[in-house]
């Protein structure tokens, strides 16, 4: 499956972000809950948000 919707990948076992054609992360649910799970995933998503530089 893929989605931009962070509460629905938070379902998901194993999960990889890419950025720019390549990986940039991997979260895998491991023992965690559905909810810290989640709070991964938007810590990952704030990295990919954008870069700074990006701007000017």
């Amino acid at each position: 499956m893929v989605t931009h919707d962070a509460f629905t990948a938070s379902y998901a076992n194993r999960i990889f972000f890419i950025k720019d054609g390549k990986i940039f992360n991997e979260l895998i649910k491991g023992s965690d809950t559905r909810k810290q799970f989640f709070e991964k995933i938007i810590e990952v998503q704030t990295l990919l948000g954008g870069d700074l530089n990006a701007c000017f």
